[in-house]
């Protein structure tokens, strides 16, 4: 489904490429902290048993619950209904979440009903095709879990994040996080014995942070240059020496 900053487009690759550096085919159970609309998600749920799918958005947790169990999006969502359900904010009713994104523009959380370009006479049904995204990224190994992710405690394996870059646009229903944040949090699970995964478009990592790239791609291949970013994929192995000393220093003062 449509989703600003989601993985529809990348996701096959980012889980290719973590399976590569763990040097496996498979895996056991994977944690996805910030599923959005699944992009991810159901390609990590292909290679792994289970997959946890955490999600700050009540909406959209509700939706991908809803289709798990039956419910079929409808095939038309008209400007009048979107507006309507928009002024409802009934953030836990699957068809709210299922327009909110899947029937806005670009895939942005309430970015503006999408419609067609004057003269444009393919006439895309962007409901229809938001249906048939979300079924077809339905599986039944995923755990929906609408929770904080910064806050979420795991045993698994593997730890996949996607959170709303820094410095990029997010949504309302969820509160932007402190700089650092998410690094910091994968640092943590890292430390516990996490294989931990972060997508970013960042360069380099924050201070205190131990990372190596594993992977990278442009966002906007074959399209025109300008406005393009690198997407890459990090391992977050943990904290720096660096941030060790800086902590024993501190406990000693």
């Amino acid at each position: 489904m449509r989703y600003l900053g989601g993985k529809a487009r990348l996701g096959g690759r980012i889980v290719q490429a973590i399976l590569d550096d763990l040097g496996v085919k498979r895996i056991g159970v994977a944690v996805d902290l910030c599923s959005g609309a699944g992009g991810a998600t159901y390609r990590l749920a292909d290679v792994s048993d289970k997959v946890v799918a955490v999600e700050a958005h009540p909406g959209l947790v509700a939706l991908h619950k809803a289709v798990q169990g039956g419910w079929v999006p409808p095939e038309q969502v008209t400007e009048e209904e979107y507006q309507a359900l928009r002024s409802a904010r009934n953030l836990a009713d699957p068809l709210t979440a299922f327009a909110e994104f899947g029937c806005s523009f670009g895939g942005k959380s309430w970015g503006g009903y999408a419609r067609n370009e004057a003269g444009n006479t393919t006439a895309r049904n962007y409901a229809l095709n938001a249906r048939r995204a979300v079924l077809k990224e339905t599986r039944p190994n995923i755990d929906h879990t609408n929770a904080d992710a910064l806050a979420f405690e795991t045993d698994a394996e593997v730890v996949y994040c996607d959170p709303p870059y820094e410095g990029t646009t997010g949504y309302a229903a969820v509160a932007a996080s402190a700089a650092g944040a998410w690094w910091h949090r994968l640092a943590v699970l890292a430390e516990q014995g996490r294989a931990c995964y972060l997508s970013e478009y960042a360069d380099a990592p924050p201070a205190g942070v131990d990372a190596r790239l594993v992977w990278s791609a442009p966002t906007k291949e074959g399209l025109r240059k300008a406005g393009a970013r690198t997407e890459r994929l990090w391992r977050v192995l943990g904290w720096t020496q660096e941030h060790d000393d800086h902590l024993e220093r501190e406990e000693a003062a």
